[in-house]
């Protein structure tokens, strides 16, 4: 973070009279553009930084994201050119169609990622981020396809 100085006015001991000090404030709260989100597999083998806005998640439950996740697919998105991967010994690929493939890793199982091909950006589940993510779940597509397992009030309803 960085810090700025101010000149605040200040009551000296006495009470008596003001003086002026010079105080570091410290920003209580980064840009969105300076923000950094850092998230891994369970093991650890597969960990990644964000750099940046990311989307909002959406929570996809097509049946590839169902079969993949064992339920649906949350994700955020961010650009390739803002999404950096810090340790990746244990990341595996899986075309899971023409279209797109699938990051996860191949140590403890965990889907981590989803990239659709000649898009510059990849979606990254929500789950492996650290908290606190800054993010909200806003949509939900798909919902067509979800289990009939799914009892949440309204689901179906938000598209």
């Amino acid at each position: 973070m960085k810090a700025r100085a101010a000149d605040v006015p200040i009551a000296d001991a006495a009470g008596d009279k003001l003086r002026s000090v010079r105080i570091f404030e410290e920003r209580l709260f980064m840009t969105e553009k300076d923000r950094r989100r850092t998230g891994s597999c369970l093991c650890g083998g597969v960990r990644y930084t964000l750099l940046g806005e990311c989307r909002d998640v959406i929570n996809c439950f097509c049946s590839q994201c169902r079969k993949t996740t064992g339920h649906h697919f949350a994700a955020t998105q961010v650009g390739l050119d803002r999404f950096e991967l810090n340790a990746d010994s244990t990341l595996s690929w899986y075309s899971s169609s023409e279209a797109a493939r699938r990051g996860f890793c191949n140590r403890c199982g965990s889907s981590l990622f989803w990239q659709k091909s000649g898009l510059d950006s990849i979606s990254v589940t929500a789950g492996t981020l650290d908290p606190p993510t800054g993010l909200e779940t806003v949509k939900n597509i798909f919902v067509e396809d979800a289990s009939d397992y799914h009892g949440l009030p309204g689901l179906r309803n938000r598209i």
